[in-house]
């Protein structure tokens, strides 16, 4: 992330992140995301599965916030994780990997595993309570990670990519049922809300379902994106 993203990633986060607010980072790699949050004086606990990134980020910011080691995914297990040479695009998802030979992602090569701890959104709420916003960037595991959920959190992104939208849309019908919930989303890093108001489930899922590609070397130039589930106030 060059300084421009991140400056506007601060002034995003800006609107919707408090002091003192509680957040979890989960996919945190190099912790870009985190230290935004920590600027801005969240309470953070990040999550990492690659051995790396997590040891260069508690390096960094291990005074600052909590860096657990893992992975998450819907219960306690051991897993694989299959890295490339852009550590990002690192993924548990054989799907994702499968879907990913369009536009700027056809020419990486998952080319190494890793073994990692999965834990689930439930444990980690239960040893540090719930937080006020959750962000997930797995590549392509997003709804294994929300299925480890089973309490409403007031905000949760959770990305979107154009070759496969599908774990994106189970997301969004999965969040339905657990809480009464509104949606908005930022394309491709803008960090810029598409809409001046949150959306039902509905009308996000059918924005999805548009973005589904009619062949799998389709390139389209809003590959990938975030989506926001908010919490409606009872």
């Amino acid at each position: 992330m060059d300084d421009n993203d991140r400056n506007r990633l601060y002034w995003h986060y800006n609107s919707l992140i408090k002091k003192d607010d509680f957040v979890f980072d989960i996919g945190m790699n190099h912790g870009d995301y985190t230290a935004v949050l920590l600027q801005l004086g969240a309470k953070v606990v990040a999550v990492e599965p690659q051995k790396h990134c997590a040891e260069g980020v508690r390096e960094l910011l291990g005074q600052k916030c909590t860096i657990i080691q893992a992975a998450c995914g819907a219960k306690h297990s051991m897993a694989k994780i299959k890295i490339c040479a852009t550590d990002a695009m690192a993924t548990l998802s054989d799907k994702f990997i499968e879907t990913a030979g369009v536009a700027t992602y056809a020419a990486w090569l998952w080319d190494h595993e890793e073994d990692v701890r999965v834990i689930t959104l439930d444990s980690m709420i239960e040893m540090f309570g719930v937080p006020k916003f959750i962000k997930i960037d797995v590549e392509g595991w997003e709804f294994e990670v929300i299925k480890g959920l089973h309490t409403p959190v007031e905000m949760i992104s959770f990305e979107y990519a154009r070759f496969d939208p599908m774990p994106a849309i189970k997301t969004l019908k999965y969040l339905d049922l657990l809480g009464n919930y509104k949606f908005n989303f930022c394309k491709a890093d803008t960090f810029k809300f598409v809409y001046d108001h949150e959306i039902g489930v509905d009308e996000m899922i059918s924005y999805m379902k548009t973005l589904i590609p009619s062949n799998s070397i389709e390139w389209h130039p809003e590959i990938n994106g975030d989506i926001y589930a908010f919490k409606v106030k009872e």
